[in-house]
């Protein structure tokens, strides 16, 4: 825990609204509405792989030599390869690699797709140090912080997740993290340095396919991370 951080408080619990299900499903891999969507395509490796060749066009630091090598130059000139699973790897065993965004100038965010699930590794071009998220890292506005998103009450392959780590150029340090089985975070944004607004998405209890109910809650108005830092 770090020492400034001298309180954390959560505000949960407000009125609650409905959506309706979509028929259609769209491949996205940031808790930021309309980033990183792919709207037309359906498969969520082929959806990281067009992400990374716009990231690709526009950087020398990373190249895919092969279809499953990616490599990655840090500062001091070395490299580091991300070799994705072969065809012979059973089920269980597979994984691919995809390069999403820079985050903060000193890090690479890349998705790691496994067979049932997926996470982020977030590396430190400065020392190559690898860093293991579960969820997809929101900076705030001063860059200090990073909060991992994760909500995944379609499938449940993941947990729902908020975790919070103080970024610095030499690592990051974790702070706090929440992990609810009855809801997850939806729609997530920094308002302040000190404050995260998200929408807590849930089952609808009352869900019914015979009264076309909707499948999910969404709460109304937003709830409220806030983190006082004296």
């Amino acid at each position: 825990m770090i020492s400034q951080l001298q309180k954390l408080l959560i505000i949960l619990g407000f009125l609650s609204t409905v959506i309706t299900p979509s028929l259609s499903f769209a491949v996205h891999f940031s808790a930021i509405e309309g980033k990183f969507d792919c709207p037309n395509i359906h498969n969520s490796h082929n959806c990281a792989r067009s992400i990374e060749s716009k990231l690709l066009e526009n950087t020398g630091l990373i190249k895919r030599n092969k279809l499953f090598s990616l490599i990655v130059t840090l500062k001091n000139g070395t490299t580091k390869t991300y070799q994705d699973s072969t065809e012979e790897n059973p089920p269980g065993e597979k994984y691919t690699y995809s390069a999403l965004e820079f985050v903060a100038d000193s890090y690479l965010l890349i998705y790691r797709q496994l067979w049932e699930s997926s996470d982020y590794i977030l590396l430190s071009l400065k020392n190559g140090v690898e860093y293991s998220l579960e969820g997809y890292p929101l900076t705030s506005p001063n860059g200090q912080y990073i909060l991992t998103v994760e909500q995944d009450l379609d499938a449940g392959f993941n947990e729902n997740l908020l975790e919070l780590y103080l970024l610095t150029v030499n690592g990051l340090t974790p702070v706090y993290s929440i992990r609810p089985e009855s809801w997850g975070p939806s729609s997530v944004s920094w308002e302040t340095n000190n404050q995260v607004k998200f929408i807590k998405k849930q089952f609808n209890p009352n869900y019914s396919t015979t009264k076309k109910s909707p499948l999910f809650l969404k709460t109304k108005p937003y709830s409220e991370l806030s983190l006082i830092i004296m």
